[in-house]
């Protein structure tokens, strides 16, 4: 794609590692409260908790995709020396594309913290595949038709794509708790 482009994608990727760490985080955290849960076996509490936290992490994730929306040219402008408009206009554009999809990495950290949690080490494993195929497949397939637009959605297809079994393992522990919580 060239230099412009590589310049933008760079700084629109540290932006985004900002952006979404407080959304990483909390989900990093909540993996402890819910194996002393676990442990402890109050598979209520996790139950409901974790219905509290995906309000929280999603509000999170709503600030930090509104903060890029409407932000992202000024944020892409520290970490410029000089003024480029192609630059900032690239990165811009890759911001735009993620920020209306950050809900998708707050269900991911969310969903593959719990599971951690709760003693599935396989689940960060699982999203880490699912996020894998997504980028190889978007970026293999649709760059050639798409261009620099197919890399910007890149991450939010393979966002989705680690949702989708963490989706599937979540409703089945959270299934086997509810069991447990009622005997």
């Amino acid at each position: 794609f060239g230099t412009v482009i590589m310049a933008a994608f760079a700084a629109a990727v540290k932006i985004d590692s900002f952006a979404y760490m407080p959304v990483q985080d909390f989900g990093n955290a909540f993996s402890t409260y819910v194996a002393q849960n676990y442990g402890a076996g109050q598979y209520r509490r996790i139950l409901t908790t974790v219905r509290k936290v995906f309000v929280v992490d999603l509000g999170l994730s709503v600030l930090c995709s509104l903060v890029l929306f409407f932000g992202g040219e000024q944020i892409v402008g520290l970490f410029m020396t000089d003024y480029n408009s192609q630059i900032v206009y690239a990165a811009k554009e890759y911001l735009f594309a993620i920020s209306l999809c950050y809900s998708l990495v707050s269900v991911l950290f969310v969903l593959r913290n719990t599971l951690q949690g709760l003693g599935c080490t396989y689940a960060n494993a699982v999203a880490g595949a699912g996020k894998l195929i997504g980028r190889i497949a978007v970026s293999y397939l649709f760059t050639p038709l798409f261009g620099f637009k197919a890399v910007c959605f890149a991450g939010p297809v393979a966002w989705l794509l680690a949702d989708l079994p963490l989706i599937v393992l979540y409703w089945r522990k959270a299934k086997q708790m509810r069991k447990l919580s009622n005997q």
